[in-house]
């Protein structure tokens, strides 16, 4: 039987996804990716000392004056070498300690340890003080530089995931060091900016952005994923073989072809595993998929009440799955009591699971919100599908 044009096209489309998925995530689990580096400015700044803060001011900066075309307010230098004295003055006073300790221990005749520290008291105080002064300078500048970097994406319209170190060694070159980023991130913050919306620190921009990341994960996912692994997990498939056993209508020889059809699909529930799993967790790790110095994502919380939003989330998500792709129709609301019933443990375990999962990136408040979005759309997700299934029943019963 020939398949229909439409079928082969969307086959073709599907194992391209599926091959160029597979290539990424080799990439990222040899760790060949290199997102660029402005994505972490405010991590560099805090670490660093002058000369590396100045120079990823610039970076930044520069990067932000070439993609509008226009000037931008840098830190005047006279600010720079004000810690640069600072810092020289700390070292001088730091040499001078290390000189007089020498001189101590030579002196003649030799000197107690008490009249040694008695010395060297005075130096040691004056050169803790020195330090201290360059270290609340150093902090106080490390601040306005990071707070003059985000005025000046803002006033340029701009957030810190449009930026890319990256492109300055060529297209080819960037692409190698972050496939993910410009196969997938770029062309999704480009859609999001021709509709209006963008990471700021605008809460509701946040969340639109964050909804939609999801929607097409999930959309991706779902597009690679093999149908017979789902039939797989759904249940169907074991379900048969498994009433396929007890059939006294059915030959030994129906009985195996039956059973290894549906072992055979084990391969493409790991297969659907692998790329959910990985492409997902690539996916959120990413540093540019979300902006990680929006306040909102960033910001830690304790694990209520989001572990009763998640159990929820879970609830209506798994049950949507089960009754797609095990039951195949849209259920009515008792049975959907009696699933839940049964399967309570499941959603208790599912959570618990999420929750360990989402510990990795540190338990905040946007980690969360990926979570529970994700389970929203595949619930959305399912239920449209069910409506689909159910609408074409009726067709084929009239």
């Amino acid at each position: 039987m020939v398949k229909p044009k439409k079928k082969i096209i969307l086959t073709i489309i599907q194992n391209i996804f599926r091959i160029t998925v597979f290539l990424i995530i080799i990439h990222r689990l040899f760790g060949f990716s290199q997102s660029a580096k402005c994505i972490q400015y405010n991590k560099i700044i805090d670490a660093s000392e002058v000369e590396e803060i100045k120079k990823t001011e610039k970076n930044i900066l520069g990067q932000i004056k070439d993609k509008v075309g226009k000037e931008t307010n840098n830190i005047e230098e006279s600010e720079f070498i004000t810690i640069e004295s600072a810092k020289k003055e700390v070292d001088d006073k730091e040499e001078l300690c290390k000189t007089k300790e020498k001189e101590l221990e030579k002196a003649q005749p030799p000197l107690s340890k008490e009249e040694k520290t008695a010395q060297l008291v005075n130096l040691k105080n004056d050169y803790q003080q020195t330090k201290k002064n360059y270290e609340t300078k150093l902090n106080s500048l490390r601040e306005k530089v990071k707070n003059n970097i985000q005025e000046n994406l803002e006033k340029n319209g701009l957030i810190i995931t449009e930026l890319d170190d990256n492109s300055k060694e060529g297209l080819g070159k960037a692409i190698w060091k972050d496939p993910q980023r410009y196969l997938f991130i770029t062309p999704l913050q480009k859609v999001l900016r021709t509709v209006g919306i963008k990471e700021e620190k605008n809460q509701q921009f946040f969340l639109l952005d964050m909804l939609f990341k999801v929607l097409i994960m999930r959309l991706l996912i779902w597009l690679v994923s093999y149908p017979e692994g789902e039939d797989f997990f759904g249940g169907s498939s074991l379900r048969e073989a498994q009433e396929a056993q007890s059939n006294p209508y059915l030959t030994t020889e129906e009985k195996e072809a039956i059973m290894q059809r549906a072992t055979g699909n084990i391969k493409y529930v790991l297969a659907n595993f692998g790329f959910s799993f990985f492409f997902t967790f690539f996916m959120i790790s990413h540093p540019f998929f979300f902006d990680q110095t929006n306040s909102t994502h960033a910001q830690k919380t304790g694990i209520f009440p989001w572990v009763i939003f998640s159990f929820l989330a879970i609830c209506f998500s798994l049950t949507s799955y089960h009754f797609l792709h095990r039951e195949k129709k849209f259920p009515n609301w008792s049975e959907v009591k009696i699933y839940w019933k049964k399967s309570w443990i499941s959603f208790f375990i599912s959570t618990l699971l999420s929750l360990a999962f989402l510990s990795y990136f540190g338990r905040t408040q946007g980690s969360y919100l990926y979570s529970i979005f994700g389970e929203v759309v595949n619930f959305i997700i399912n239920i449209i599908r069910l409506s689909f299934l159910r609408a074409k029943k009726k067709r084929l019963t009239y």
